[in-house]
């Protein structure tokens, strides 16, 4: 496992969330620096496709955790495409794990990726809750706390957030459509 540093870790509710995969801090660490620059390569000019787009290696895997908690397979792909690159072994230096890049709490497996996509299934379902369906809310909830999204009245100003959801929200309409 390689380290990954950065500045930015965002909380809510005991999930701990840090920038994007996309960071090239990331992909050094990962050696996934190809597909990194590839996917924000694609996702800068608007030309992801559905081939390239979310995780398919754990789509059943998304579905059913989705499922379980009434959220959307394809935000969870995006997400995790977005977090982690679609590594369910990703691990930061600050103890974030994953294909979403959660913090270990008890009660919660992040061992598999079935455990980390159901532990991100039921904060979305939480969030949506809170904030309404709309997938770019949940996915800004994500990043940068449902407590934000509810105190601007969408998503927040902050540059990062506004830069996870455009991500998130390429790959989730190349999954959508």
């Amino acid at each position: 496992m390689h380290a990954i540093t950065t500045g930015d870790l965002f909380s809510k509710k005991g999930v701990f969330v840090f920038r994007s995969s996309l960071d090239p801090r990331f992909a050094v660490r990962t050696g996934a620096l190809a597909l990194t620059l590839a996917a924000a390569s694609a996702t800068q000019a608007g030309t992801a496709t559905a081939a390239s787009a979310g995780c398919p290696q754990y789509a059943s895997t998304f579905k059913s955790a989705a499922s379980a908690n009434g959220v959307s397979w394809q935000l969870l792909s995006a997400m995790a495409r977005v977090e982690s690159g679609c590594n369910p072994s990703a691990r930061a230096a600050d103890g974030r794990v994953g294909l979403f890049q959660q913090r270990p709490t008890a009660g919660v497996d992040l061992r598999s990726a079935a455990g980390q996509a159901k532990a991100a299934a039921k904060f979305l379902a939480g969030a949506k809750r809170q904030v309404g369906s709309r997938p770019d809310l949940l996915a800004a909830s994500w990043n940068a706390g449902v407590a934000a999204v509810k105190r601007y009245g969408g998503i927040p100003p902050y540059r990062e957030t506004r830069n996870y959801v455009a991500r998130v929200m390429t790959d989730y309409r190349a999954l959508t459509h």
